[in-house]
């Protein structure tokens, strides 16, 4: 198991899963405001960015550092960062929302909807050659990684495959061309039988389009932002908001951060041929969108007005674990600073009661990250969304998250 590093001063104290958070009061979140303006103060990170919510309130936000270090542009919280992963839990959302419709369900065959994947074979390590799969890519599989398909950055027997292919982040075609080469790419496994981090999330952006007969972008507008208000998420920058748009940096072995683009030439501003609409970590939002996103899934899938965006059934099938195994059952080595003790929900990990765990108030949490150091989990337990937003590849180049989260615990228990 990965060892989760505790920030000083973090005693472990455990609550009752019964305790309810009815009688505490307004928590103190210092600690945050130091470990943050640490991070920055240091040269670790540009910026970091800390909301949390609770019921209708937000509870905490904060925010320092810099949009751009070398021009000394103060990072302001409207402004618009590259989620990376935290993009599949969005697409998670959207299929779900098929399977509330009726058009779609989980044990689905992926080909009744992609016929292009009906004849996809499994490459076999031992022989060094293609075979046929022993049964259907189901969607459930594809939510959770465990189809057989790959990412071209991996490093499998199939990756390089990809990387021939050009099925890399920013393809350069439609998601219907994306979904007709991956089709033709040999499976690493055998589908249902292992996890593997994967583009499975770009491919069911496709199975939305067809759907729904629409864009995945129009897709996820009409059903999930618009509902909500959110007005600066999407899979690009315009042009009217470049101004708002944070550089992206990288951690460098001498500890110095290295800036890989801001927003000239950037791969997310808006250009005329934009077309593919990556759901597995093409989405720009601010915090506030963002956190508007995960406040949903926290009351259940309404918006504050209570209309409806998911089925409280399929929140709670979103937060379920999916396999039965830990990521440590399932041969998982590197997850980032997540313990391997966790399971894999619907594009979500998810903390069971018999999780190890910093304590057991985190026993019902679930969430995801993004490559540039990006965390968004919520509690239902404790009635709280947490998003934090920073932009430095890769996410485990410091233990963010398990310093975040046992600070955020022990604040907001006890109070």
């Amino acid at each position: 198991m990965i060892s989760v590093t505790l920030m000083p001063g973090f005693d472990g104290r455990l609550i009752d899963r019964g305790t309810t958070i009815s009688h505490m009061t307004t928590p103190d979140f210092d600690a945050i405001r130091m470990w943050l303006n640490d991070y920055v103060d240091t040269g670790r990170l540009p910026f970091g960015h800390v909301k949390i919510t609770r019921g209708a309130d937000t509870l905490f936000e904060y925010a320092y550092g810099f949009a751009d270090i070398k021009s000394g542009e103060v990072y302001q919280r409207d402004k618009l960062v590259r989620v990376f992963s935290l993009s599949k839990i969005v697409t998670a959302v959207a299929i779900l929302q098929l399977v509330d419709d009726g058009l779609l369900e989980l044990d689905q065959d992926v080909a009744e909807i992609l016929p292009e994947f009906a004849e996809t074979t499994v490459f076999d390590e031992s022989l060094g050659q293609t075979v046929p799969r022993s049964g259907p890519i189901t969607i459930r599989q594809l939510l959770t990684h465990s189809s057989g398909l790959t990412y071209a950055h991996n490093e499998d027997a199939v990756a390089p495959l990809y990387r021939k292919a050009g099925l890399v982040l920013f393809y350069p075609d439609t998601l219907e061309t994306f979904s007709q080469v991956l089709a033709l790419q040999p499976l690493l496994f055998q589908p249902g039988t292992r996890y593997h981090y994967s583009t499975a999330f770009g491919l069911l952006g496709r199975v939305v389009e067809v759907c729904r007969n629409t864009s995945f972008a129009d897709a996820l507008h009409s059903r999930i932002f618009a509902p909500l208000g959110l007005e600066d998420i999407g899979f690009e920058v315009p042009h009217s908001k470049s101004d708002r748009f944070v550089s992206l940096y990288e951690f460098s072995p001498e500890k110095k951060l290295r800036r890989l683009e801001n927003q000239r030439g950037s791969s997310w501003m808006q250009r005329d041929e934009d077309r593919f609409f990556d759901g597995g970590g093409g989405l720009v939002s601010t915090v506030g969108d963002f956190t508007a996103f995960m406040d949903m899934l926290r009351r259940n899938g309404t918006t504050p007005s209570g209309e409806s965006i998911l089925s409280p059934d399929a929140v709670k099938m979103l937060q379920t674990d999916q396999l039965g195994r830990s990521f440590a059952q399932m041969e998982v080595t590197d997850n980032g600073f997540y313990p391997l003790s966790d399971s894999k929900g619907l594009g979500v990990y998810v903390v069971g009661a018999d999780h190890e765990r910093v304590s057991d108030v985190s026993v019902g949490e679930y969430g995801w990250s993004g490559a540039a150091s990006l965390q968004a989990w919520v509690n239902p337990g404790l009635d709280i969304s947490v998003v934090f937003a920073t932009q430095l590849l890769p996410s485990d180049s410091y233990p963010l998250y398990p310093e975040l989260n046992a600070l955020i615990y022990k604040a907001v228990t006890a109070s």
